[in-house]
């Protein structure tokens, strides 16, 4: 099983620390790793800054200990490969990304990757520490002395790959408006992942619980205030939201993802997250829910609900779907877990 944090906390046989770096606004992380050899890894970081803060580093550091005592600690450079400039909830729609003066918020992302290896029989703890988190998010304690905070753990008995997920951080909610946003993705050794909502935490090894407002109602399960539905189904990753009253807020997130294989625990990661809630013409209004009105099964598939069965005797198999959208512009994706 593999756990991951919306903070993107990541466990590794080997403890990975990014080395704390000297910048304000920073937002989501995601940190992943690769099984390419024997004891031979690469690790990939996504960081996502707010437009309103500095450049992002052209390199980030990782640091790797050993938490079963018996390995040596070792840092992992990782070199900026490219950044992208993320969409915000209506197309079309400039941020402060495309100017400075721009009153909606705009985040980019910044692909890092670095190599190392491990000794057989390691268990090592990997930390994210980049300072310091936007202080307008409103559901901590001090957030713009908090740090960005992320860590994997790493058993080298096992050749492990951590998770790839569907999509990009999730960073903008409209408010008054119901959301149900897939943070899930899929495993390419065939792991069963599980998806659990944890505290974000802040720097210093092993990581320290942000401690929440204490008016609010806030937790890792009721992140935007006991006031607010939030739901995170365990199994597929997605996450349903109902505002209410729908304020325009901006919170910190975190998902653990456990990863196991065949009933054995093999990998953790965590994912952080800043989700800003916003309104006024950035948000489409009286949206229209895309509809299928049409599919055709392969042999031996059934459909019961919002439930399909297949024929495992299958070795290939199609499905057909068709999906229509009231709202003239808009573009439809379909994503499955």
């Amino acid at each position: 099983m593999k756990q991951l944090l919306l903070i993107l906390f990541f466990l590794l046989p080997g403890i990975c620390i990014i080395q704390p770096a000297k910048a304000s606004h920073a937002g989501n992380v995601d940190i992943s790793y690769e099984c390419i050899g024997l004891n031979a890894y690469r690790v990939n970081v996504t960081f996502y800054r707010d437009c309103y803060a500095v450049a992002s580093p052209f390199m980030l550091g990782l640091q790797f200990r050993s938490t079963n005592g018996s390995c040596p600690t070792f840092n992992v450079s990782c070199p900026r490969i490219s950044c992208d400039t993320l969409p915000i909830v209506t197309p079309g729609i400039a941020t402060s990304c495309d100017n400075p003066n721009n009153p909606f918020p705009g985040y980019e992302a910044c692909y890092y990757s670095g190599f190392f290896s491990v000794q057989p029989g390691c268990v090592y703890k990997g930390l994210f520490d980049f300072c310091c988190l936007n202080s307008a998010i409103t559901n901590v304690q001090n957030p713009g002395s908090q740090s960005s905070f992320a860590s994997l753990e790493l058993n080298s008995n096992f050749c492990n790959t951590t998770p790839v997920f569907h999509h990009e951080a999730l960073m903008y909610l409209c408010s008054n408006q119901s959301t149900v946003r897939s943070l899930g993705g899929y495993d390419p050794d065939g792991d069963s992942l599980v998806y659990e909502m944890v505290a974000p935490m802040t720097g210093g090894y092993p990581g320290y619980n942000i401690p929440y407002l204490s008016s609010g109602g806030f937790s890792p399960t009721t992140p935007f205030g006991f006031s607010w539905q939030t739901n995170l189904d365990p199994e597929t990753g997605d996450l349903f939201i109902q505002p209410s009253p729908g304020s325009a807020q901006s919170v910190i997130v975190s998902i653990r993802v456990l990863e196991y294989r065949n009933g054995v625990l093999v990998g953790t990661s965590i994912r952080v997250f800043i989700i800003s809630v916003i309104s006024g013409p950035i948000c489409t209004p009286n949206n229209a829910t895309p509809l299928p009105v049409g599919f055709n099964l392969p042999p031996g598939a059934s459909i019961n609900g919002d439930t399909i069965t297949l024929n495992c005797n299958l070795t290939t198999g199609c499905m057909d779907f068709t999906i229509t959208d009231a709202d003239p512009g808009d573009s439809v994706i379909l994503a499955w877990d």
